[in-house]
């Protein structure tokens, strides 16, 4: 009787210790997270840049710039390669990474940051990667 007693209290003691103490995702956060970026990433395939500007931080340095160069890096591989993404999570940020790949590697890389809880929250960073970048990587 007394090492069912001990099991028990080793069980009921023990359990907080081996809890998993990260919280899990609101799935309606991401889930809504995730059609804002789809919509970004659809728009910039079709080139509507204006249709998408406002889903990003106004603190971006250069934005207009640098997704103009993502619309034409998306231009070159979107016929010939497969759209993916995967969800990073990472401090405080959801980061839905999009990926353009071939046969061989990733061609194209977009990172967009948004902010974990928040399932209106803006893009508050773009980090893109192109071909030669990630070539240079898959090489090393």
């Amino acid at each position: 009787m007394i090492k069912i007693q001990l099991v028990f209290l080793c069980l009921v003691l023990g359990t907080p210790l081996f809890a998993q103490t990260e919280e899990y995702p609101d799935p309606n956060v991401l889930m809504i997270q995730r059609l804002i970026t789809e919509k970004v990433i659809s728009e910039l395939e079709e080139d509507n840049i204006d249709s998408i500007i406002h889903l990003f931080d106004n603190e971006i340095e250069n934005l207009q710039i640098k997704l103009e160069q993502v619309v034409s890096e998306i231009n070159n591989y979107e016929d010939d390669t497969d759209r993916t993404e995967v969800l990073v999570r990472d401090g405080s940020y959801n980061i839905h990474r999009w990926q353009y790949s071939d046969t061989t590697r990733v061609r194209l890389l977009m990172d967009l940051y948004l902010s974990k809880g928040q399932s209106n929250s803006k893009i508050l960073r773009f980090v893109v990667k192109n071909d030669s970048v990630l070539k240079t990587e898959f090489e090393r």
